[in-house]
Protein backbone atom coordinates (compact mmCIF):
# COMPACT_ATOMS: atom_id res chain seq x y z
CA UNK A 1 0.00 0.00 0.00
CA UNK A 2 1.80 3.13 -1.05
CA UNK A 3 0.99 7.11 0.27
CA UNK A 4 -0.70 8.73 -2.50
CA UNK A 5 1.12 11.95 -3.09
CA UNK A 6 -0.63 14.82 -1.07
CA UNK A 7 -3.21 12.41 0.41
CA UNK A 8 -1.67 13.07 3.97
CA UNK A 9 -1.30 10.17 6.16
CA UNK A 10 -2.45 7.13 5.93
CA UNK A 11 -4.57 6.80 9.41
CA UNK A 12 -5.87 10.13 8.18
CA UNK A 13 -7.26 8.88 5.83
CA UNK A 14 -9.32 5.40 7.02
CA UNK A 15 -12.67 5.82 7.85
CA UNK A 16 -13.53 2.32 10.07
CA UNK A 17 -11.57 -0.24 11.51
CA UNK A 18 -12.81 -3.86 11.75
CA UNK A 19 -11.15 -6.36 14.11
CA UNK A 20 -11.85 -9.89 13.42
CA UNK A 21 -11.17 -11.26 17.04
CA UNK A 22 -12.22 -11.79 20.83
CA UNK A 23 -12.59 -8.25 21.77
CA UNK A 24 -10.30 -8.14 25.37
CA UNK A 25 -7.23 -9.41 23.24
CA UNK A 26 -8.21 -6.29 20.64
CA UNK A 27 -8.66 -3.54 23.21
CA UNK A 28 -5.54 -5.26 24.39
CA UNK A 29 -3.54 -4.49 20.79
CA UNK A 30 -5.27 -1.28 20.15
CA UNK A 31 -5.00 0.39 23.55
CA UNK A 32 -1.29 1.77 22.00
CA UNK A 33 -2.75 3.33 19.28
CA UNK A 34 -5.64 4.86 20.78
CA UNK A 35 -5.89 5.45 24.03
CA UNK A 36 -7.18 8.77 24.57
CA UNK A 37 -9.26 9.06 20.89
CA UNK A 38 -12.13 7.86 21.12
CA UNK A 39 -15.22 10.37 22.07
CA UNK A 40 -18.01 7.29 22.58
CA UNK A 41 -18.07 3.84 23.23
CA UNK A 42 -21.63 2.17 22.63
CA UNK A 43 -21.61 -1.86 23.41
CA UNK A 44 -24.99 -3.83 22.73
CA UNK A 45 -23.33 -6.70 25.50
CA UNK A 46 -25.31 -10.32 25.73
CA UNK A 47 -27.45 -9.84 28.01
CA UNK A 48 -27.30 -13.35 30.12
CA UNK A 49 -30.80 -14.41 29.18
CA UNK A 50 -32.03 -17.49 27.61
CA UNK A 51 -32.00 -15.86 24.16
CA UNK A 52 -28.33 -14.48 24.38
CA UNK A 53 -26.62 -17.23 26.49
CA UNK A 54 -22.96 -17.41 26.93
CA UNK A 55 -20.78 -19.68 28.24
CA UNK A 56 -19.92 -19.91 31.96
CA UNK A 57 -18.43 -22.22 34.41
CA UNK A 58 -19.88 -23.38 38.01
CA UNK A 59 -23.00 -22.20 37.16
CA UNK A 60 -22.38 -18.66 39.02
CA UNK A 61 -23.91 -17.13 36.10
CA UNK A 62 -24.28 -13.23 37.18
CA UNK A 63 -20.70 -13.57 38.58
CA UNK A 64 -18.92 -14.74 35.49
CA UNK A 65 -20.90 -12.35 33.12
CA UNK A 66 -20.17 -9.51 35.58
CA UNK A 67 -16.50 -10.42 35.76
CA UNK A 68 -16.72 -10.64 31.96
CA UNK A 69 -17.66 -7.20 31.61
CA UNK A 70 -15.60 -5.74 34.07
CA UNK A 71 -12.31 -6.70 32.55
CA UNK A 72 -13.83 -4.79 29.39
CA UNK A 73 -15.10 -1.91 30.94
CA UNK A 74 -11.92 -1.50 32.57
CA UNK A 75 -9.95 -2.05 29.87
CA UNK A 76 -12.21 0.51 27.18
CA UNK A 77 -12.00 3.65 29.90
CA UNK A 78 -8.36 4.12 28.45
CA UNK A 79 -9.45 4.57 25.38
CA UNK A 80 -12.18 7.77 26.14
CA UNK A 81 -11.32 11.33 26.04
CA UNK A 82 -11.37 13.01 28.78
CA UNK A 83 -15.26 14.44 27.81
CA UNK A 84 -16.05 11.05 26.66
CA UNK A 85 -18.98 9.02 26.90
CA UNK A 86 -19.87 5.13 27.16
CA UNK A 87 -23.49 3.77 26.55
CA UNK A 88 -24.62 0.18 27.30
CA UNK A 89 -27.41 -1.16 26.27
CA UNK A 90 -29.06 -4.40 29.07
CA UNK A 91 -32.24 -5.63 30.06
CA UNK A 92 -34.04 -6.41 32.89
CA UNK A 93 -32.48 -9.67 34.03
CA UNK A 94 -28.55 -7.81 34.48
CA UNK A 95 -29.71 -4.28 34.50
CA UNK A 96 -29.24 -3.50 38.38
CA UNK A 97 -25.16 -5.66 38.53
CA UNK A 98 -24.73 -3.68 35.22
CA UNK A 99 -25.49 -0.28 36.17
CA UNK A 100 -23.46 -1.07 39.59
CA UNK A 101 -20.39 -2.47 37.37
CA UNK A 102 -20.46 0.53 35.50
CA UNK A 103 -20.88 3.15 38.47
CA UNK A 104 -17.72 0.98 39.91
CA UNK A 105 -15.90 1.21 36.59
CA UNK A 106 -16.25 5.03 35.96
CA UNK A 107 -17.86 6.35 39.47
CA UNK A 108 -21.63 6.79 40.46
CA UNK A 109 -21.45 10.81 39.97
CA UNK A 110 -20.34 10.46 36.08
CA UNK A 111 -23.65 8.57 35.64
CA UNK A 112 -25.83 10.57 32.98
CA UNK A 113 -28.87 8.66 33.01
CA UNK A 114 -30.46 5.63 31.92
CA UNK A 115 -33.33 5.49 29.23
CA UNK A 116 -35.89 3.04 28.86
CA UNK A 117 -36.12 2.29 24.97
CA UNK A 118 -39.20 0.62 23.54
CA UNK A 119 -37.33 -1.99 20.99
CA UNK A 120 -39.90 -4.69 21.29
CA UNK A 121 -43.32 -2.94 20.45
CA UNK A 122 -45.11 -6.64 20.09
CA UNK A 123 -43.68 -7.65 23.28
CA UNK A 124 -41.64 -10.85 24.35
CA UNK A 125 -43.16 -13.24 27.09
CA UNK A 126 -41.36 -13.21 30.45
CA UNK A 127 -41.38 -15.61 33.47
CA UNK A 128 -43.34 -13.45 35.27
CA UNK A 129 -46.44 -13.19 33.20
CA UNK A 130 -45.56 -9.65 31.65
CA UNK A 131 -44.86 -8.88 28.14
CA UNK A 132 -41.75 -6.98 27.86
CA UNK A 133 -41.42 -4.43 25.54
CA UNK A 134 -38.07 -2.35 26.24
CA UNK A 135 -34.15 -2.32 27.39
CA UNK A 136 -32.21 0.01 28.74
CA UNK A 137 -29.22 2.61 27.64
CA UNK A 138 -27.02 3.68 30.57
CA UNK A 139 -24.90 6.36 29.23
CA UNK A 140 -21.98 7.34 31.90
CA UNK A 141 -19.40 10.52 31.43
CA UNK A 142 -15.20 10.02 31.52
CA UNK A 143 -15.72 12.84 34.45
CA UNK A 144 -18.10 15.22 36.53
CA UNK A 145 -18.69 18.19 34.04
CA UNK A 146 -19.40 15.97 31.11
CA UNK A 147 -22.96 16.62 29.65
CA UNK A 148 -25.30 14.80 27.05
CA UNK A 149 -25.95 15.94 23.43
CA UNK A 150 -29.23 16.34 21.53
CA UNK A 151 -31.54 14.37 19.71
CA UNK A 152 -33.17 15.90 16.33
CA UNK A 153 -36.31 18.05 16.34
CA UNK A 154 -39.18 16.21 15.61
CA UNK A 155 -41.66 16.89 12.48
CA UNK A 156 -43.98 18.10 14.51
CA UNK A 157 -41.76 20.26 16.77
CA UNK A 158 -40.52 21.67 13.93
CA UNK A 159 -43.91 22.55 12.71
CA UNK A 160 -44.31 24.98 15.62
CA UNK A 161 -41.51 27.31 14.85
CA UNK A 162 -43.99 29.41 12.19
CA UNK A 163 -41.70 32.57 12.10
CA UNK A 164 -38.34 33.30 11.50
CA UNK A 165 -35.89 36.65 11.84
CA UNK A 166 -32.64 37.35 11.32
CA UNK A 167 -31.88 35.12 14.17
CA UNK A 168 -33.71 32.02 13.27
CA UNK A 169 -37.22 30.52 13.39
CA UNK A 170 -38.97 31.02 16.34
CA UNK A 171 -42.16 30.80 18.20
CA UNK A 172 -44.85 33.10 20.26
CA UNK A 173 -44.73 31.65 24.12
CA UNK A 174 -46.76 32.91 26.82
CA UNK A 175 -44.37 35.67 28.74
CA UNK A 176 -46.22 34.60 31.92
CA UNK A 177 -44.79 31.15 33.79
CA UNK A 178 -47.53 28.43 34.41
CA UNK A 179 -46.59 26.03 37.00
CA UNK A 180 -43.85 25.12 39.85
CA UNK A 181 -43.25 26.35 43.02
CA UNK A 182 -41.18 28.89 41.62
CA UNK A 183 -44.57 29.92 39.23
CA UNK A 184 -45.88 32.00 42.08
CA UNK A 185 -45.39 35.34 42.99
CA UNK A 186 -44.11 34.80 46.81
CA UNK A 187 -41.04 32.48 45.75
CA UNK A 188 -39.99 34.60 43.05
CA UNK A 189 -41.26 38.24 43.73
CA UNK A 190 -39.11 40.49 42.20
CA UNK A 191 -40.62 38.38 38.85
CA UNK A 192 -43.85 39.96 39.26
CA UNK A 193 -43.63 43.22 37.79
CA UNK A 194 -45.96 45.81 35.70
CA UNK A 195 -46.22 45.72 31.79
CA UNK A 196 -47.43 47.77 29.98
CA UNK A 197 -49.30 46.86 26.60
CA UNK A 198 -51.51 48.56 23.69
CA UNK A 199 -52.99 46.76 20.80
CA UNK A 200 -51.27 50.34 18.79
CA UNK A 201 -47.88 50.49 20.71
CA UNK A 202 -47.36 46.68 21.96
CA UNK A 203 -45.53 45.94 24.77
CA UNK A 204 -43.65 48.74 26.93
CA UNK A 205 -41.48 47.91 30.28
CA UNK A 206 -41.77 50.90 32.71
CA UNK A 207 -39.52 52.27 34.72
CA UNK A 208 -39.90 51.13 38.29
CA UNK A 209 -37.78 50.61 41.67
CA UNK A 210 -37.65 47.56 44.12
CA UNK A 211 -39.15 48.49 47.35
CA UNK A 212 -37.66 46.61 49.96
CA UNK A 213 -40.19 47.21 52.70
CA UNK A 214 -42.96 45.89 50.65
CA UNK A 215 -41.34 43.46 49.20
CA UNK A 216 -42.66 44.97 45.52
CA UNK A 217 -41.98 47.23 42.52
CA UNK A 218 -43.18 50.65 42.82
CA UNK A 219 -44.06 52.32 39.14
CA UNK A 220 -41.62 55.73 38.37
CA UNK A 221 -44.02 56.64 35.60
CA UNK A 222 -47.79 56.18 34.70
CA UNK A 223 -49.19 54.33 32.13
CA UNK A 224 -50.13 55.99 28.71
CA UNK A 225 -53.75 57.22 27.66
CA UNK A 226 -54.26 54.01 25.69
CA UNK A 227 -51.92 51.97 27.81
CA UNK A 228 -52.79 49.07 30.11
CA UNK A 229 -50.93 47.70 33.17
CA UNK A 230 -50.84 43.90 32.88
CA UNK A 231 -49.37 41.41 35.42
CA UNK A 232 -48.57 37.86 35.73
CA UNK A 233 -51.60 36.55 36.40
CA UNK A 234 -53.15 33.59 35.76
CA UNK A 235 -57.03 33.00 34.50
CA UNK A 236 -58.27 32.33 37.89
CA UNK A 237 -56.52 35.67 39.42
CA UNK A 238 -53.55 33.58 40.88
CA UNK A 239 -50.45 35.64 41.23
CA UNK A 240 -47.77 33.95 39.07
CA UNK A 241 -44.31 35.91 37.85
CA UNK A 242 -42.79 36.49 34.19
CA UNK A 243 -40.52 34.41 33.12
CA UNK A 244 -37.33 37.14 33.03
CA UNK A 245 -36.72 39.72 35.28
CA UNK A 246 -37.84 43.81 33.94
CA UNK A 247 -33.83 44.74 33.05
CA UNK A 248 -33.78 41.67 31.14
CA UNK A 249 -36.76 42.31 29.19
CA UNK A 250 -36.48 46.08 28.87
CA UNK A 251 -33.23 45.24 27.25
CA UNK A 252 -34.33 43.19 24.70
CA UNK A 253 -38.15 44.88 23.83
CA UNK A 254 -37.98 43.38 20.01
CA UNK A 255 -38.26 40.13 21.76
CA UNK A 256 -41.93 40.49 22.93
CA UNK A 257 -45.51 41.37 21.49
CA UNK A 258 -49.27 41.86 22.67
CA UNK A 259 -51.92 39.49 21.56
CA UNK A 260 -55.18 37.79 22.67
CA UNK A 261 -54.43 35.20 24.52
CA UNK A 262 -56.57 31.57 24.86
CA UNK A 263 -59.29 33.42 27.20
CA UNK A 264 -59.32 35.87 24.35
CA UNK A 265 -57.36 38.78 27.22
CA UNK A 266 -54.52 40.49 25.84
CA UNK A 267 -51.60 38.54 26.95
CA UNK A 268 -47.39 39.35 26.79
CA UNK A 269 -45.67 37.26 24.42
CA UNK A 270 -41.66 36.44 23.77
CA UNK A 271 -39.90 34.59 21.06
CA UNK A 272 -39.06 31.35 21.54
CA UNK A 273 -35.89 30.27 19.38
CA UNK A 274 -35.53 27.29 17.88
CA UNK A 275 -32.41 25.36 19.37
CA UNK A 276 -30.54 24.89 16.63
CA UNK A 277 -28.34 21.83 18.41
CA UNK A 278 -31.75 19.68 18.92
CA UNK A 279 -34.14 18.81 21.92
CA UNK A 280 -33.12 17.40 25.23
CA UNK A 281 -33.46 13.58 25.34
CA UNK A 282 -36.08 12.46 27.16
CA UNK A 283 -35.86 9.17 29.65
CA UNK A 284 -38.40 7.17 27.81
CA UNK A 285 -37.90 6.68 23.84
CA UNK A 286 -40.81 4.77 22.21
CA UNK A 287 -40.58 6.09 18.45
CA UNK A 288 -41.55 3.27 16.06
CA UNK A 289 -38.15 3.91 14.41
CA UNK A 290 -36.70 2.18 17.07
CA UNK A 291 -38.13 -1.53 16.63
CA UNK A 292 -35.53 -3.97 16.59
CA UNK A 293 -37.40 -5.84 14.71
CA UNK A 294 -38.53 -3.65 12.03
CA UNK A 295 -35.39 -1.78 11.84
CA UNK A 296 -32.96 -4.44 13.03
CA UNK A 297 -33.86 -8.13 11.93
CA UNK A 298 -36.21 -6.88 8.43
CA UNK A 299 -33.78 -4.41 7.81
CA UNK A 300 -30.85 -7.20 7.68
CA UNK A 301 -33.44 -9.18 5.82
CA UNK A 302 -33.43 -6.43 2.38
CA UNK A 303 -30.13 -5.73 2.78
CA UNK A 304 -28.91 -9.57 2.29
CA UNK A 305 -32.23 -11.02 0.77
CA UNK A 306 -32.56 -13.42 3.24
CA UNK A 307 -33.44 -14.24 6.36
CA UNK A 308 -31.48 -15.47 9.83
CA UNK A 309 -28.04 -14.07 8.88
CA UNK A 310 -28.02 -12.58 12.39
CA UNK A 311 -30.29 -13.18 16.05
CA UNK A 312 -30.94 -10.00 17.70
CA UNK A 313 -29.97 -6.91 15.73
CA UNK A 314 -30.57 -3.41 17.11
CA UNK A 315 -32.03 -0.81 15.54
CA UNK A 316 -30.07 1.37 13.38
CA UNK A 317 -31.82 4.37 14.09
CA UNK A 318 -32.16 3.72 17.77
CA UNK A 319 -28.29 3.43 18.03
CA UNK A 320 -27.90 6.81 15.85
CA UNK A 321 -29.94 8.32 18.69
CA UNK A 322 -27.52 6.92 21.38
CA UNK A 323 -24.85 7.95 19.03
CA UNK A 324 -26.28 11.27 19.22
CA UNK A 325 -26.44 11.59 22.94
CA UNK A 326 -22.91 10.32 23.42
CA UNK A 327 -21.91 13.31 21.42
CA UNK A 328 -20.16 11.93 18.35
CA UNK A 329 -20.14 15.19 16.71
CA UNK A 330 -18.79 15.11 12.83
CA UNK A 331 -15.00 14.30 13.92
CA UNK A 332 -15.93 11.74 16.76
CA UNK A 333 -13.86 8.19 16.86
CA UNK A 334 -16.59 5.78 17.51
CA UNK A 335 -15.71 2.18 19.58
CA UNK A 336 -17.92 -0.99 19.64
CA UNK A 337 -15.93 -4.26 20.93
CA UNK A 338 -19.13 -6.08 20.63
CA UNK A 339 -19.55 -5.21 17.06
CA UNK A 340 -22.16 -8.07 16.41
CA UNK A 341 -23.96 -7.10 12.76
CA UNK A 342 -22.24 -3.96 12.27
CA UNK A 343 -25.25 -2.12 13.73
CA UNK A 344 -22.63 0.65 15.19
CA UNK A 345 -20.45 0.86 11.82
CA UNK A 346 -24.05 1.21 9.90
CA UNK A 347 -25.15 4.00 12.67
CA UNK A 348 -21.89 6.05 12.23
CA UNK A 349 -22.28 5.69 8.10
CA UNK A 350 -26.04 7.10 7.98
CA UNK A 351 -24.67 10.01 10.79
CA UNK A 352 -21.93 11.19 8.10
CA UNK A 353 -24.32 10.45 5.41
CA UNK A 354 -26.56 12.79 6.87
CA UNK A 355 -24.25 15.79 8.10
CA UNK A 356 -21.35 15.04 5.41
CA UNK A 357 -19.65 14.66 8.94
CA UNK A 358 -16.02 12.29 8.86
CA UNK A 359 -16.65 9.93 12.17
CA UNK A 360 -14.48 6.82 12.66
CA UNK A 361 -15.81 4.06 13.58
CA UNK A 362 -13.62 1.05 15.14
CA UNK A 363 -15.66 -2.31 16.28
CA UNK A 364 -14.17 -6.03 17.63
CA UNK A 365 -16.51 -9.29 16.98
CA UNK A 366 -15.06 -12.43 16.85
CA UNK A 367 -18.18 -14.33 15.53
CA UNK A 368 -17.75 -16.70 12.50
CA UNK A 369 -20.15 -14.23 10.81
CA UNK A 370 -17.89 -11.28 10.62
CA UNK A 371 -17.01 -11.74 7.07
CA UNK A 372 -20.57 -13.09 5.51
CA UNK A 373 -22.80 -10.31 8.24
CA UNK A 374 -20.48 -7.70 9.84
CA UNK A 375 -17.76 -6.56 7.16
CA UNK A 376 -20.64 -7.13 4.36
CA UNK A 377 -23.16 -4.77 5.80
CA UNK A 378 -20.91 -2.04 6.41
CA UNK A 379 -19.90 -2.35 2.81
CA UNK A 380 -23.96 -2.31 1.67
CA UNK A 381 -24.57 0.45 4.39
CA UNK A 382 -22.08 2.68 2.63
CA UNK A 383 -22.77 1.72 -1.19
CA UNK A 384 -26.81 2.74 -0.47
CA UNK A 385 -28.88 4.17 2.02
CA UNK A 386 -31.90 1.93 1.01
CA UNK A 387 -32.14 -2.20 0.26
CA UNK A 388 -34.64 -4.36 -0.70
CA UNK A 389 -33.94 -8.01 -1.01
CA UNK A 390 -30.22 -7.65 -1.42
CA UNK A 391 -30.71 -5.29 -4.25
CA UNK A 392 -30.01 -1.01 -3.85
CA UNK A 393 -33.03 1.34 -4.24
CA UNK A 394 -30.73 3.99 -4.49
CA UNK A 395 -27.59 5.67 -5.30
CA UNK A 396 -26.65 7.57 -2.22
CA UNK A 397 -23.32 6.12 -1.51
CA UNK A 398 -20.45 7.73 0.68
CA UNK A 399 -17.25 7.01 0.35
CA UNK A 400 -15.59 4.10 2.94
CA UNK A 401 -11.72 3.46 3.65
CA UNK A 402 -11.59 0.67 6.38
CA UNK A 403 -9.07 -1.75 7.40
CA UNK A 404 -9.69 -5.15 8.52
CA UNK A 405 -7.38 -7.09 10.88
CA UNK A 406 -7.45 -10.08 12.15
CA UNK A 407 -6.28 -11.45 15.36
CA UNK A 408 -4.56 -14.97 16.35
CA UNK A 409 -7.06 -16.88 18.73
CA UNK A 410 -6.49 -18.50 21.65
CA UNK A 411 -7.17 -21.56 20.03
CA UNK A 412 -4.44 -20.81 16.99
CA UNK A 413 -1.66 -20.65 19.55
CA UNK A 414 -2.65 -23.76 21.15
CA UNK A 415 -2.59 -25.32 17.47
CA UNK A 416 0.59 -23.75 16.70
CA UNK A 417 2.48 -25.19 19.25
CA UNK A 418 4.87 -27.62 18.23
CA UNK A 419 5.89 -29.44 21.46
CA UNK A 420 9.00 -31.52 21.52
CA UNK A 421 8.86 -34.00 24.00
CA UNK A 422 11.56 -35.24 26.44
CA UNK A 423 14.20 -37.47 25.29
CA UNK A 424 13.56 -41.39 26.90
CA UNK A 425 16.41 -40.93 29.52
CA UNK A 426 14.67 -37.68 30.83
CA UNK A 427 11.03 -39.52 30.59
CA UNK A 428 12.88 -42.27 32.80
CA UNK A 429 14.34 -40.01 35.54
CA UNK A 430 10.80 -38.14 35.28
CA UNK A 431 9.19 -41.59 36.04
CA UNK A 432 11.21 -42.71 39.17
CA UNK A 433 10.51 -39.14 40.50
CA UNK A 434 6.90 -38.13 41.10
CA UNK A 435 8.03 -34.80 42.65
CA UNK A 436 10.30 -33.77 40.27
CA UNK A 437 8.14 -34.41 37.73
CA UNK A 438 5.42 -32.26 38.77
CA UNK A 439 7.44 -29.69 39.29
CA UNK A 440 9.06 -30.45 35.53
CA UNK A 441 5.08 -29.96 34.59
CA UNK A 442 4.07 -27.05 36.03
CA UNK A 443 7.37 -24.94 35.73
CA UNK A 444 9.27 -25.98 33.34
CA UNK A 445 7.30 -27.96 30.61
CA UNK A 446 5.49 -25.37 28.82
CA UNK A 447 8.19 -23.16 28.04
CA UNK A 448 10.93 -25.89 27.67
CA UNK A 449 8.84 -28.06 25.27
CA UNK A 450 7.40 -25.68 22.80
CA UNK A 451 10.57 -23.55 22.90
CA UNK A 452 11.04 -24.27 19.28
CA UNK A 453 7.67 -23.06 18.22
CA UNK A 454 7.65 -20.00 16.01
CA UNK A 455 4.26 -18.29 17.28
CA UNK A 456 6.11 -17.65 20.48
CA UNK A 457 8.40 -15.38 18.19
CA UNK A 458 11.54 -17.60 19.19
CA UNK A 459 12.85 -16.57 15.91
CA UNK A 460 14.76 -13.41 13.95
CA UNK A 461 12.43 -12.14 11.39
CA UNK A 462 14.81 -13.09 8.39
CA UNK A 463 11.59 -12.87 6.47
CA UNK A 464 8.91 -10.93 8.10
CA UNK A 465 6.89 -11.30 4.91
CA UNK A 466 6.59 -15.05 4.86
CA UNK A 467 5.28 -15.53 8.83
CA UNK A 468 2.77 -17.80 9.04
CA UNK A 469 0.88 -19.70 11.65
CA UNK A 470 -0.11 -23.62 11.49
CA UNK A 471 -4.08 -23.31 12.62
CA UNK A 472 -6.63 -25.96 12.01
CA UNK A 473 -9.28 -24.84 10.31
CA UNK A 474 -12.47 -26.66 9.84
CA UNK A 475 -10.34 -29.87 10.68
CA UNK A 476 -7.60 -29.67 8.82
CA UNK A 477 -3.94 -28.32 9.78
CA UNK A 478 -3.09 -25.23 7.36
CA UNK A 479 -0.61 -22.94 7.19
CA UNK A 480 -2.07 -18.44 8.09
CA UNK A 481 0.27 -15.72 6.86
CA UNK A 482 0.93 -13.27 9.77
CA UNK A 483 1.49 -9.35 8.89
CA UNK A 484 4.02 -9.28 11.19
CA UNK A 485 4.66 -5.29 9.60
CA UNK A 486 0.92 -4.15 11.00
CA UNK A 487 1.15 -6.27 14.07
CA UNK A 488 4.78 -4.15 15.27
CA UNK A 489 2.59 -0.63 14.28
CA UNK A 490 -0.15 -1.57 16.75
CA UNK A 491 2.73 -2.39 19.28
CA UNK A 492 4.03 1.14 19.02
CA UNK A 493 0.77 2.69 19.14
CA UNK A 494 1.91 3.88 15.65
CA UNK A 495 -0.24 6.04 13.66
CA UNK A 496 0.32 5.12 9.79
CA UNK A 497 2.08 8.10 7.70
CA UNK A 498 2.78 6.07 5.08
CA UNK A 499 3.61 2.35 3.80
CA UNK A 500 6.04 1.90 1.11
CA UNK A 501 7.95 -1.14 -1.01
CA UNK A 502 10.87 0.53 -2.54
CA UNK A 503 13.49 -1.53 -3.72
CA UNK A 504 12.94 -4.68 -1.65
CA UNK A 505 12.44 -2.66 1.67
CA UNK A 506 8.87 -1.97 3.05
CA UNK A 507 9.17 1.14 4.50
CA UNK A 508 6.95 2.54 6.93
CA UNK A 509 6.72 5.85 8.54
CA UNK A 510 4.26 7.40 10.92
CA UNK A 511 4.44 8.60 15.17
CA UNK A 512 4.53 6.65 18.09
CA UNK A 513 2.59 6.91 21.22
CA UNK A 514 5.13 8.91 22.53
CA UNK A 515 5.42 11.24 19.45
CA UNK A 516 8.49 9.77 18.10
CA UNK A 517 8.81 10.29 14.59
CA UNK A 518 9.52 6.82 13.32
CA UNK A 519 10.77 4.83 10.40
CA UNK A 520 10.49 1.13 10.31
CA UNK A 521 12.63 -0.99 7.91
CA UNK A 522 11.24 -4.42 6.96
CA UNK A 523 13.52 -6.96 4.86
CA UNK A 524 14.53 -10.06 3.71
CA UNK A 525 17.55 -10.49 5.37
CA UNK A 526 18.62 -13.55 2.63
CA UNK A 527 17.85 -10.58 -0.44
CA UNK A 528 19.26 -7.69 1.55
CA UNK A 529 22.38 -7.66 4.03
CA UNK A 530 23.55 -5.07 5.74
CA UNK A 531 25.85 -4.15 2.86
CA UNK A 532 22.63 -3.57 0.71
CA UNK A 533 20.73 -1.94 3.39
CA UNK A 534 23.24 0.68 4.14
CA UNK A 535 23.49 1.31 0.06
CA UNK A 536 19.48 1.45 0.06
CA UNK A 537 19.20 3.77 3.21
CA UNK A 538 22.54 6.08 1.71
CA UNK A 539 20.22 6.36 -1.54
CA UNK A 540 16.51 7.19 -0.05
CA UNK A 541 17.43 9.01 3.26
CA UNK A 542 16.79 12.29 2.73
CA UNK A 543 13.14 10.67 2.02
CA UNK A 544 12.91 10.43 5.90
CA UNK A 545 15.56 11.77 7.84
CA UNK A 546 13.55 15.47 8.33
CA UNK A 547 12.56 15.45 12.02
CA UNK A 548 13.05 11.47 12.51
CA UNK A 549 13.60 10.22 16.00
CA UNK A 550 13.97 6.94 15.53
CA UNK A 551 14.35 4.01 13.14
CA UNK A 552 13.62 0.20 13.62
CA UNK A 553 14.99 -2.53 10.95
CA UNK A 554 14.49 -5.93 11.67
CA UNK A 555 18.08 -8.51 12.11
CA UNK A 556 21.34 -6.93 13.17
CA UNK A 557 22.17 -4.15 11.17
CA UNK A 558 24.80 -1.06 11.12
CA UNK A 559 22.98 1.95 10.77
CA UNK A 560 23.77 3.88 13.38
CA UNK A 561 26.92 3.97 11.83
CA UNK A 562 25.33 6.33 8.69
CA UNK A 563 24.15 9.30 11.08
CA UNK A 564 25.41 11.99 10.39
CA UNK A 565 26.43 14.79 12.73
CA UNK A 566 23.28 17.02 12.37
CA UNK A 567 21.15 13.64 12.69
CA UNK A 568 19.20 13.03 16.14
CA UNK A 569 17.92 9.63 15.09
CA UNK A 570 18.77 6.63 16.83
CA UNK A 571 18.52 3.11 14.93
CA UNK A 572 17.07 -0.27 17.08
CA UNK A 573 16.59 -3.60 15.99
CA UNK A 574 12.69 -4.83 15.66
CA UNK A 575 13.02 -8.47 17.11
CA UNK A 576 13.50 -7.54 20.95
CA UNK A 577 11.55 -4.30 20.92
CA UNK A 578 8.60 -6.74 19.31
CA UNK A 579 8.43 -9.19 21.85
CA UNK A 580 9.03 -6.80 24.46
CA UNK A 581 5.78 -4.99 23.72
CA UNK A 582 4.12 -7.89 22.62
CA UNK A 583 4.69 -9.39 26.35
CA UNK A 584 4.65 -7.10 28.85
CA UNK A 585 2.53 -6.75 31.25
CA UNK A 586 -0.83 -4.25 31.28
CA UNK A 587 -2.39 -2.93 33.92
Amino acid sequence: MALASGAGPLDEQMDGLLVHGENFQALNLLQARYQGQVNCIYIDPPYNTDASEILYKNGYKSSSWLSFLENRLAASKKFLVNNGIMCITIDDFEFHRCKSLLEGVFSRETLLGVVAIKNNPSGRSTGKGFSSAHEYALFIGNNEDVTIGRLAHSDQQLSRYKFDDEQGAYEWVNFRKHGGANANRQARPKLFYPIFVSEKDGVRFPQATWNNETNQWDLDEAPRSHETILYPLSPDGSEKTWKWGLETARAMPEEFCVKPDQTKQLGVYRKSRLNEQGTLPLTVWDKSEYSSTEHGTNLLCRLFGESEKFSFPKSVHATVDSLRVSKASENAHVMDFFGGSGTTAHAVIELNRADDGDRRFILAEMGDYFDDVTVHRVLKAAYSKAWKAGKPIDREGVSLLTKIIRLESYEDTLDSLEVTPPDSAQQDLLKGNPALAEDYRLRYALGVETSASTCLLGKNFADPFAYTLSVVRDGTRREVPVDLPETFNYLLGLRLESRRLMDGVLAVTGTDAEGKHCLILWRNLNETDNAAMETWFTHHRTKFTESLDIIYANGDHTLNSLKQSTETWTAQTIEPVFRELMFEETE
